[in-house]
């Protein structure tokens, strides 16, 4: 561990306690040079001090920054905020590991279909089933993939606790770390397997293309749909455009993550760098997501590394990545209420991070996916009920779990952004000058002073003239997601409903709203049934 001779070496007296507590393995012995640099102080204790010393813990270069931040600490920033590590500090090389995992992961996840089609075989008129080991191809890249995560979770666990304090999970408000880590671990491995699940489903619908009765199969669907309430949309009544358009909704996703991740200048052959507070001005991405309700074009957006780390950590289906990134902008607002305009910026960035996640992987796929693998289940169960698919099962229970999730966790947020604009709407307080907390951008010492253009621009956020209008955007942003989130759980329920259905009606097809739908018994007649 390296040695400092600081001129004006931190005392212990002077280190916050409360919920911090030193670790005498994280600290040298005095010696006549120097008193050595306790990094471990500045850590709640909620984080195991073996996560701070372990080789396979917080890497080198944080904990040389956690030694940096106590010899030149954020002077402007109060006594028991100034010697934190922000997402800035950390963000470098987590992006750079990222890209690696999407370079890894979706290729990959994308030929697998391809490549588990020609394992899967004919069910007679059931759906096909794939071979069991075939699971052995996506293992060692599930492996690697989580193994990505993990490194970078040891990137940013360090200031996300220090800000955060304690996490929480649904089920406990505070859980030790054990539980926290390995509810968050389980949730990111379900969303990995769901990827993987989606690819087998694809190649077993596939081959039933070319299987026998795949035809009555296809004509019974037509004479379902065009019975339901959905039969205005004609194209529902093609099941294998159905089957495809939910694996293309998995895909788009794809390119519209990584334009707004990817700097613009890499496409003119610059340098990008990833390491530890690197890019302190930022980079430009191209991005279509919408600047307000009714707007969404390509444009270009100016980012740090810290939002890259959240859109890549998203795509990747990286939880443990993504844990207490919302909650640091929400605690960014929290401190800069005294600033409407300021808050209401913070505050709009995380709904329009929201927007496109509720579009694109609540609804287009999550909604999309759920929909159609349960038709599929039933009209399997419909052939063939006395053999129950539990490969496809299988599938849908994942598929539920990870929806359900997502869901969740955007309702949540979209609660807490509704408090914390009501909050800042109704603040009055005096500025406690901490509204930068670094989350995302460099600290206000790296970046160049604001012009007095800039203050007559923050004076003017002041006036209650300006109030209604910033939240008034605030609210149809709002009034959206929680729209787009009742339609997706309108959705999930539905898709549960076909579930049940699939078990309880007689031939395994159920429509909304009450009723089974009694297929002709020319069509029903199997050998399994």
């Amino acid at each position: 561990m390296l040695r400092y001779l600081p001129s004006r070496a931190p005392r212990k007296a002077d280190r916050p306690r409360n919920d911090y507590e030193p670790c005498g393995l994280c600290e040298e012995e005095d010696d006549e040079e120097g008193e050595e640099i306790d990094i471990s102080v500045d850590v709640p204790i909620w984080l195991p001090r073996w996560f701070l010393t372990s080789y396979w813990g917080v890497p080198s270069e944080v904990k040389e920054l956690m030694k940096e931040k106590r010899l030149v600490p954020n002077e402007t920033m109060p006594e028991d905020k100034r010697y934190k590590l922000t997402m800035f500090d950390i963000s470098g090389p987590p992006v750079l590991l990222l890209w690696m995992a999407t370079l890894i992961q979706w290729p990959f996840f994308m030929f697998l279909p391809w490549i588990a089609f020609y394992f899967t075989e004919c069910n007679g008129l059931g759906m096909p089933h794939y071979a069991t080991w075939v699971w052995l191809f996506p293992l060692p890249i599930l492996v690697l993939v989580v193994g990505i995560e993990l490194w970078c979770f040891t990137y940013t666990i360090v200031p996300v606790v220090q800000w955060l304090g304690n996490m929480t999970t649904p089920l406990r408000s505070k859980p030790s770390f054990g539980f926290w880590f390995y509810w968050h671990l389980s949730l990111s491995l379900c969303l990995h397997t769901d990827l993987v699940t989606q690819g087998f489903l694809l190649a077993s619908v596939c081959r039933w293309f070319g299987c026998e009765g795949w035809d009555q199969i296809a004509q019974i669907w037509e004479d379902v749909w065009e019975n339901s309430i959905f039969a205005w949309i004609t194209p529902g009544e093609n099941l294998r455009f159905i089957l495809i358009f939910a694996w293309i909704t998995t895909i788009i996703q794809l390119p519209l993550f990584i334009a707004s991740a990817l700097p613009a200048r890499l496409f003119c052959c610059k340098y990008v760098d990833f390491d530890c507070r690197s890019e302190k001005e930022g980079y430009n991405v191209f991005s279509c997501w919408p600047q307000n309700v009714a707007e969404c074009q390509w444009t270009t957006s100016h980012i740090w590394h810290a939002d890259a780390l959240k859109t890549l950590a998203l795509l990747n289906r990286m939880v443990l990545v993504q844990e207490g990134q919302h909650q640091l902008q929400l605690e960014r607002a929290k401190h800069t209420k005294h600033d409407l305009n300021r808050s209401t910026q913070i505050l709009k960035m995380e709904l329009r991070q929201m927007i496109p996640r509720i579009v694109l992987l609540n609804f287009l796929q999550n909604c999309t996916k759920l929909e159609v693998q349960t038709t599929i289940f039933s009209l399997g169960r419909m052939v063939m009920k006395a053999h129950l698919n539990w490969q496809c099962l299988f599938c849908i229970l994942i598929a539920h779990i990870t929806s359900a999730n997502d869901l969740f966790q955007i309702c949540l947020r979209a609660k807490k952004i509704a408090e914390a604009r009501k909050e800042s709407a109704a603040s009055d307080e005096p500025a406690d000058d901490i509204g930068t907390l670094g989350m995302d951008r460099p600290p206000a010492e790296s970046r160049a002073a604001p012009s007095s253009a800039a203050v007559d621009v923050r004076s003017a956020s002041r006036n209650l003239d300006a109030r209604p209008q910033a939240i008034d955007s605030m609210d149809w942003m709002l009034a959206f997601v929680w729209c787009a989130a009742l339609l997706c759980f309108l959705v999930q329920l539905h898709s549960f409903g076909k579930l049940v259905g699939a078990f309880i009606c007689e031939d395994a097809i159920w429509n909304f709203p009450d009723r089974c739908v009694d297929v002709d018994a020319n069509w029903r007649s199997s050998p399994g049934g």
